[in-house]
């Protein structure tokens, strides 16, 4: 039986280590783990969608490590949860545990952490999103976060394929 947060984990190390294409490692990482078509779009979303908000989950999570110092496999683990737990339909104790789970294979020291990080984010919700919104810009090169988070306005965000 696969584990898809294993590798979807597997897959954001990669192109955090290589500056691979996850659209490139994607097919040959499911192929090489021989997934179930069940499987596929669940692995799919978790990495595509970690690595989409990464930004905003690394807000988040450093608004909650304050002080600490984070292994990348942690940061991402935590990334995952978070994406379960904001922008997937997975219920909070499923995506809560299944990461605390893959953290426990990862660094068995930084279980605690990892369930502490992703309770702490689920009890206070969308608020923890963007601990400093009133900092962000439209700028790019400024933003911290994937989408800009601009207090009292209406922003449209369009995205087309090149």
């Amino acid at each position: 039986m696969t584990d898809s947060r294993q590798i979807a984990h597997e897959l954001l190390m990669r192109v955090h280590d290589t500056d691979a294409y996850i659209n490139l490692l994607l097919p040959k990482t499911l192929a090489r783990h021989n997934v179930a078509d069940s499987e596929r779009g669940l692995i799919q979303e978790l990495s595509y969608g970690a690595l989409r908000w990464q930004l905003q989950y690394d807000s988040v999570i450093d608004h909650f490590t304050r002080g600490k110092e984070l292994s990348q496999p942690i940061r991402g683990a935590l990334q995952l949860g978070l994406h379960q737990l904001f922008r997937m339909r997975v219920p909070t104790h499923a995506a809560i545990n299944e990461t605390v789970n893959l953290a426990k294979r990862i660094e068995p020291r930084a279980a605690g952490l990892v369930n502490a990080v992703l309770r702490n984010a689920e009890r206070e919700g969308s608020r923890s999103y963007a601990p400093n919104s009133q900092k962000a810009s439209l700028n790019p090169e400024d933003s911290r976060f994937s989408t800009p988070i601009l207090p009292g306005s209406l922003t449209l965000f369009v995205s087309h394929c090149a």
